[in-house]
């Protein structure tokens, strides 16, 4: 069979046995792909880690969708792992990767997703700690977007009316952000630092440096989570955030 050039960011990776290694991959052509790699764990064939962009040659699996490929002869097109050795940063680098494996669907190609992947990870490499939150809301909306997901911020949902703040809640079942006659009573409105950052971000084609505070990080990170886990239909938690417990108000 002849082996498919394949150009891929490295997600996660596990021991498959005590030579290969299972590798879960987001690709430019084929979305997300899960491999083994023969040979992966000694040799030339240990680049495959995490925050690499490499290419490799890909043998897709025979007569199975969404069976394990054969992946060969990996070669690094460019390196995040920097963002490993920084604790600051780590948690929202890890928490990009984690977003992409737990809600993309498997062999389901999206190029300008793939795009946006490698854009903001090089943008985090070269950023401080303090704008590391920022890039990765941007990611979070890219991402809403590309699932089909689009959070409605420009007009109410319900009656159709033009958002200005002050605005009420961002209801998930609603598909976004209500105005204050629309909001349920007990929902809490967004806060306008929380509403400035979503109409700023969703607006950006590329992916901006800005600081975020504590407070409106945290608000920010809940309200993501639950509008995908909503529209994906099961629990999205990002377990990498958890590290920030250790550097602010947020635990996951």
């Amino acid at each position: 069979m002849t082996p498919e050039l394949v150009r891929a960011v490295v997600l996660r990776t596990r021991p498959f046995s005590e030579t290969s290694l299972w590798v879960r991959l987001y690709s430019e052509a084929h979305g997300k792909i899960t491999g083994i790699s023969k040979g992966a764990r000694r040799g030339t064939e240990r680049i495959y880690t995490p925050f690499l962009e490499v290419e490799c040659n890909g043998y897709p699996p025979r007569g199975a969708e969404h069976g394990l490929w054969t992946l060969a002869r990996p070669e690094v097109t460019n390196d995040w792992r920097a963002l490993v050795t920084d604790a600051d940063r780590l948690p929202y680098a890890f928490s990009i990767l984690e977003l992409v494996e737990c809600t993309v669907l498997e062999m389901h190609p999206q190029p300008e997703l793939y795009g946006a992947l490698t854009r903001v990870l090089t943008r985090m490499s070269a950023a401080s700690a303090q704008k590391a939150p920022g890039l990765l809301f941007w990611f979070a909306l890219a991402l809403i977007n590309a699932l089909g997901f689009a959070l409605q911020h420009e007009i109410c949902p319900r009656c159709g009316r033009p958002l200005v703040f002050p605005v009420g809640a961002l209801v998930s079942a609603a598909g976004g952000v209500l105005c204050k006659a629309c909001s349920p009573p007990a929902a809490p409105s967004l806060s306008q630092d929380v509403w400035e950052l979503l109409v700023t971000l969703s607006d950006e084609e590329e992916p901006g440096l800005r600081a975020i505070n504590l407070e409106t990080r945290d608000q920010f990170i809940g309200a993501l989570q639950a509008y995908l886990s909503y529209h994906c239909e099961r629990p999205v938690r990002l377990k990498s955030l958890g590290l920030l417990a250790d550097y602010g108000s947020y635990g996951a």
